[in-house]
Formats: structure tokens, C-alpha cells, sequence
């Protein structure tokens, strides 16, 4: 059957635009909003980071209860439901997570 229809020049030819215009309908449905795709979806970051620096020679308890201060302000604010916190180089020696 495939032989007959490829036979004729002229099917060959219809052939080949039938197949050009549905490729070309198929992306036209991207653009036209029929095939709804999001390359980059858009986010609402809810996470951040804040980072408190004290000058050398501060014991690592020094720096964690002024690491606390700053989580009790933050626990003010009703939008925020999760804290952790790191004090030290790595981070090992104090972990805390409200």
C-alpha cells in the first residue's frame, strides 16, 4: 500500500507537506498557549540565611548565646517556623533546630 501511494510524484510531495504542516502545527500549540510548558518555573523562596561574625578571641558559648539572641528575635515573627543554627568553624559543636 505504501508502495502505490509513493509512486506518484504527486503523493510523495503531498506526503511530505501533510507531515511539514502537522510538525509545524504541533509547535505552533506552544506559543498559541494550547500546550502550557514553563521552562523557569517562578518560586517563592521561603528559606534565607543569616550569618553572624564575631572577632576572634570570643568563646564558642559567647558567640552561641548571641546566636540565641538572634533566634529569639526572629521567633517574633509568626511567619517564621523553623530555625537552625551552626556556631563554630564547622558548625559540629553547637547544632540547635527550634
Amino acid at each position: 500500500m505504501l508502495d502505490t501511494i509513493l509512486k506518484s510524484r504527486l503523493k510523495r510531495i503531498s506526503i511530505v507537506v501533510i507531515g511539514l504542516v502537522v510538525f509545524l502545527a504541533s509547535l505552533s500549540t506552544i506559543p498559541l498557549g494550547l500546550l502550557k510548558i514553563e521552562l523557569f518555573p517562578s518560586t517563592d523562596s521561603t528559606a534565607f540565611d543569616i550569618s553572624v561574625e564575631l572577632p576572634s578571641g570570643y568563646l564558642l558559648e559567647d558567640t552561641g548565646n548571641i546566636v540565641t539572641e538572634v533566634e529569639n528575635v526572629l521567633l517574633e515573627y509568626p511567619e517564621i517556623v523553623t530555625i537552625v543554627s551552626k556556631v563554630g568553624s564547622t558548625g559540629g559543636n553547637f547544632f540547635k533546630r527550634w
